[in-house]
């Protein structure tokens, strides 16, 4: 195996392999954050034909309730929860009396905000269409309808009636996934000691040259070539006495 064996080389070896770990942390930790995903609420029913099937209750607002059976009229009096505020509904829901709530859109947008009902999702599909009206005067109707066509003015009174802070948001959490920024400081520490490790080198090579020595990369090679040399002598010396 190659191994450094100068202090130049076990500092960029060390720089590297440090690099080479938190790369490799890093990459660790991007995939576990892709593969973990945040899991949402999912419904214990998948729509209100659910619901009854199972033998439970729907809570829904007894003027909606005629209209309701006209859609559904497989679904009997007898698994409906008649209430007259969607505050009361979820009430009743949460005591256990119904297991799920028939409601408007905008009343569930509104009433799902908050912080009592954080754990309630709307499942399924719509259930009805339900128009409805306001009569007024004929002295104020043309005027009312021309102002609610053009100018909005219906969806801006709904909007403020129904205007509420979300309860329920979530704050948005700090970004765990690694981007290459987070190894600018670990590719600057590589780079210096690199450079480091080189500078050593040619430090010791210039140094070795300046006192006439041939540098090899393992400096105790050297020693150890001097030291062989000086033992061959003394064989070649002793032989040499023998001899005589």
């Amino acid at each position: 195996a190659h191994e450094s064996v100068t202090p130049g080389g076990r500092m960029v070896t060390l720089a590297f392999g440090i690099f080479v770990i938190l790369t490799l942390a890093g990459y660790t930790a991007n995939l576990a954050n892709f593969i973990l995903a945040t899991k949402d609420l999912e419904g214990l029913y998948e729509d209100v034909d659910d619901v009854v099937s199972s033998g439970q209750k729907l809570c829904m607002w007894s003027s909606t309730y005629s209209t309701f059976v006209d859609h559904r009229p497989t679904i009997s009096l007898s698994s409906v929860l008649l209430v007259t505020s969607s505050e009361q509904a979820m009430d009743e829901l949460e005591a256990g009396n119904c297991a799920g709530v028939v409601s408007s859109e905008i009343e569930n947008e509104r009433i799902l905000k908050l912080k009592a009902n954080c754990n309630k999702i709307v499942v399924g599909s719509p259930v009805m269409t339900l128009m409805l009206s306001q009569p007024v005067t004929a002295q104020f109707s043309r005027g009312l309808s021309y102002g609610l066509v053009n100018s909005g003015s219906e969806k801006a009174a709904l909007a403020l009636k129904y205007q509420n802070q979300d309860e329920c948001a979530q704050p948005e959490a700090a970004p765990t996934k690694f981007d290459i920024d987070n190894f600018y400081g670990t590719l600057i520490i590589t780079i210096v000691a690199t450079c480091l490790g080189l500078t050593i080198r040619i430090v010791r090579c210039s140094y070795a040259r300046y006192h006439g020595k041939d540098f090899v990369a393992d400096p105790n090679a050297a020693s150890n070539d001097d030291a062989a040399q000086e033992e061959a002598r003394g064989v070649d010396e002793q032989q040499r006495q023998e001899t005589f």
